[in-house]
């Protein structure tokens, strides 16, 4: 039963690696840049301090805070650091490594406005390349997790959590910092990096000294 289950697991990451290496050579080669400036044309609305404020919810800063929030509040009550968040924190430096990979190796540019040669949006001038999104990304990430690690009774807030990744995912558009296909990619590495890690995470607890295991994590999934 287990054997058929790890073999299940394979074939979808398989699956997602290879649904993402194909949408990201489409999106190298350009086929959807039409679709991806008639969006960004439609989409991009000025002057959206709201929007702004919920886009960086997905934030990298916000992603890190998380975690050491989990961290604190698994100390505090059970001295050691529990399964699920260790989980999110590998989650959190596979998640940033391919999306940094990503965009480096891609260095497909930012929308920019149409009045000026300056990014749309004034914060993102550091990170200037734009394939995937990476607030799209670690949403995601944190949804699917908690998604496949919750209990029947964490459902709505599962839901709840796709819901607000979709928010993010759409507020990049709204905000003129991303493209359509950005945030596609986006999706496709959150939710990969979140299979990746709840593949690989059972059999790097085997690999710990027990030592370790005892002194520093608890089975408890949170």
């Amino acid at each position: 039963m287990e054997t058929s289950r790890t073999k299940t697991f394979l074939e979808m990451v398989f699956l997602e690696v290879a649904a993402l290496a194909i949408f990201t050579a489409i999106v190298k080669v350009g086929i959807l840049r039409n679709l991806d400036s008639s969006l960004y044309n439609i989409l991009r609305i000025d002057n959206t301090p709201i929007v702004s404020v919920f886009s960086e919810t997905g934030s990298i800063y916000a992603f890190f805070a998380i975690v050491v929030a989990l961290f604190i509040a698994d100390l505090m009550r059970y001295r050691r650091i529990t399964l699920f968040t260790a989980g999110l924190a590998l989650i959190f430096i596979l998640n940033s490594a391919l999306v940094s990979v990503l965009k480096t190796s891609l260095q497909i540019p930012r929308p920019v406005t149409s009045s000026s040669n300056s990014y749309a949006n004034p914060l993102e001038a550091l990170d200037v390349f734009s394939y995937p999104s990476g607030h799209t990304a670690r949403a995601f990430a944190i949804a699917s997790y908690y998604s496949t690690s919750a209990r029947k009774q964490g459902r709505v807030v599962a839901i709840s959590l796709y819901m607000w990744a979709i928010a993010i995912a759409f507020s990049r558009l709204l905000l003129g910092v991303h493209w359509f296909s950005d945030v596609i990619g986006g999706v496709l590495v959150g939710i990969l990096s979140t299979h990746l890690v709840n593949m690989s995470l059972p059999h790097i607890i085997k690999v710990l000294p027990k030592k370790i295991i005892k002194t520093m994590i608890t089975w408890t999934w949170g």
